[in-house]
């Protein structure tokens, strides 16, 4: 198989199907697929007359969805490798991009103007590449296409790399996903195979592109399949998130996505407003991935729909992750939400699952098959395979997972065995009626309302913040399988009193709430964190001593204290000073002032989505996330907070 990404746009343009870019409620554009290929040529003239030229990597670094698309099919059609990366307001995501630019061979940045100007003043920091050679090397999204399209580039092999994906890390050195035409294609192929899509169907996403769901699921799958697509800004969604099935309805569209965090945010809107949803019997699939899927929350969503005729089997949990390019298994559509009953959840490796009585367990979401082209297996910790119902590590191999990590044999060596099989960092095992059931995590990424956070950041925040020592503090994420977000344990060495650490677990809880929007923040006493004999820190041992009650006592004697409600003295504090402290814990690298506004000022869609939730939490039920807008500084929505406070 000889095809690459260029001869998917190719096709599509001979389809007649078309890209809608969804601004706001009234306003739509649409791009044919035919114009997109048009302007991709364009667009690849200026990248060629900056001198890029095929193998070059080309960072993309905007936020509108139209400059993205420019940007990312001119580097397809030149034989260049596209890097999406997330544009963030806090200099920790500027400095991932100078990081990504400073691994890269021969990079290039399609870029809009403001987000990399401030990226590039942090050149030189730390190490980090001087912002002129940034700047040297940037292309200007903005800037209108070249007068004359290009030659796209002809050469080219299936195993050649065309997308990398880099790690959402903030800090640290970031792990390229390396995926080849072959291997895109070979999971676009599957994803059509179980999806099944006609010439009627259509696809509507609001994940970023910058996101494997967002661009491959989303995009790159209905342009494949010759279908029509309508693409969300994330922000859109974040600010008036009812509006994704009010367009789901309007445009009758079949197939849609949400993780938990979507799913959660749209009935807090819906149900706070008395929003009534439209007919949505159009609906075949909803795709429920990209984090760990809540069975209740899902379950809780379609009882919520049900007036609005949406189909009860249209619930379609998968799993996937960058390295298979998205997809690793499906279940059979229109099978609906599946699950197992654990009687208890947290079993570990080489441990047999228990089933409970349907109502009297843990359910945790069955998620199908493999797809074709990937297999999967579940294994020890020495890499034997396990026998169906027995809980074990989840590996993956096949045309659609990658085969390196970029320029990081180590971490290569590390996920990837001599026989080809990648370690995925999850726990699950395989059953014989519903496939697939994950129970965990291996790896340490914490998973909150849609975002990753990695413990290493979280530690460097708390020790940064709150001046806690070095390898004093180790976080760590923990799931229940009721809950929809992690719990996040705090462990801080501390040899004395239990009741002398509780103003310090305070701050942190505080911290820790309004920083990741989790609700379940828990902070232990541990005499000592326990580290390997090369020094690394061993938080799933902490996780696992934890979960067998070895910190129980200790636990239960602080954090009554340490979750109780304010005293009235703290009741009393300035509520325009409350929430500037939330900004702060929200948006630490960025001082807001009271009048200043909190969109001037560059506050991303997820970064206001985290300061609803800690003000949800500081102020239940107080504050919609649409109040921000009419309110968009300190000063101004804390004269809001006050007059509703006062008149409950």
């Amino acid at each position: 198989m000889t095809e690459r990404l260029p001869d998917l746009l190719h096709r599509a343009a001979a389809s007649g199907a078309a890209v809608h870019l969804i601004d706001d409620a009234e306003t739509e554009r649409v791009i044919a697929y035919r114009q997109l290929l048009d302007r991709a040529r364009l667009h690849l003239a200026r990248l060629q007359a900056a001198g890029a030229r095929p193998g070059d990597e080309v960072i993309l670094y905007v936020k509108g969805l139209e400059a993205f698309l420019n940007g990312f099919w001119a580097a397809v059609l030149g034989g260049m490798v596209p890097v999406p990366v997330a544009v963030g307001n806090t200099d920790e995501h500027r400095r991932k991009l100078l990081r990504i630019f400073g691994r890269l061979r021969r990079p290039w940045v399609w870029a809009e103007r403001a987000p990399l100007g401030r990226a590039a003043e942090l050149g030189g920091d730390g190490g980090l590449p001087e912002g002129s050679a940034l700047q040297t090397r940037t292309i200007d999204a903005e800037a209108p296409p070249g007068p004359a399209p290009a030659t796209p580039w002809d050469g080219g092999r299936a195993s050649d790399t065309a997308l990398i994906q880099f790690s959402s890390g903030s800090t640290g050195q970031p792990k390229g996903v390396v995926l080849t035409h072959a291997n895109l294609l070979s999971n676009l192929r599957a994803i059509r195979l179980c999806a099944r899509p006609s010439p009627s169907d259509t696809a509507l996403g609001w994940m970023p592109l910058t996101h494997d769901m967002g661009l491959i699921g989303f995009h790159l799958t209905p342009l494949a399949a010759g279908i029509d697509q309508w693409l969300m800004p994330t922000d859109l969604f974040v600010r008036r998130p009812t509006l994704w099935l009010d367009k789901v309805a309007e445009h009758r569209i079949t197939f849609t996505c949400s993780p938990n965090f979507g799913l959660r945010h749209y009935l807090n809107a819906a149900q706070r407003h008395g929003h009534s949803p439209p007919p949505l019997d159009c609906v075949r699939l909803i795709f429920n991935g990209a984090e760990p899927i809540s069975v209740p929350l899902a379950r809780e969503f379609l009882a919520y729909l049900a007036p609005a005729r949406l189909d009860p089997h249209s619930m379609f949990p998968v799993y996937g992750l960058a390295e298979a390019s998205l997809a690793v298994s499906f279940p059979t559509p229109g099978a609906g939400l599946q699950a197992v009953e654990m009687a208890d959840p947290r079993i570990g490796v080489g441990e047999r699952v228990r089933r409970a009585a349907e109502g009297h367990g843990h359910p945790l979401a069955c998620l199908g098959t493999p797809v074709q082209d990937c297999e999967l297996r579940i294994v020890d910790g020495s890499g034997r395979p396990l026998p169906a119902e027995t809980v074990g590590h989840i590996q993956i191999r096949g045309g659609n997972v990658t085969s390196a990590y970029y320029r990081d044999p180590e971490a290569t060596s590390a996920a990837i065995n001599e026989a080809g099989w990648l370690d995925t960092g999850d726990l699950g095992f395989l059953t014989q009626d519903c496939g697939l059931v994950v129970t965990g995590r291996a790896k340490e990424i914490i998973f909150a309302h849609g975002q990753n956070f990695y413990p290493q950041d979280l530690e460097a925040l708390l020790e940064r913040e709150l001046g806690l020592r070095s390898g004093r503090v180790a976080v760590a994420p923990d799931r229940r399988a009721d809950a929809e977000d992690d719990t996040l344990l705090v462990f801080v060495v501390h040899r004395a009193e239990p009741r002398e650490i509780v103003p310090l677990a305070r701050q942190i809880h505080g911290k820790l709430v309004a920083h990741t929007g989790l609700e379940e923040v828990h902070v232990v006493p541990v005499p000592r964190l326990p580290k390997t004999t090369s020094g690394k820190l061993q938080r799933l041992e902490l996780v696992r001593q934890y979960r067998q009650g070895a910190f129980e006592r200790v636990e239960h004697a602080i954090a009554p204290a340490v979750t109780a409600p304010e005293t009235d003295a703290e009741q009393d504090v300035d509520i325009a000073a409350r929430l500037q402290a939330l900004c702060r814990e929200v948006m630490p690298d960025r001082p807001v002032g009271m009048d200043d506004n909190l969109f001037e000022i560059g506050t991303s869609s997820l970064e206001l989505a985290r300061l609803h939730e800690a003000i949800e939490t500081a102020f239940p039920g107080m504050v919609d996330v649409t109040d921000l807008f009419d309110y968009p500084t300190i000063r101004s929505l804390a004269g809001l907070l006050e007059k509703r406070l006062s008149s409950r």
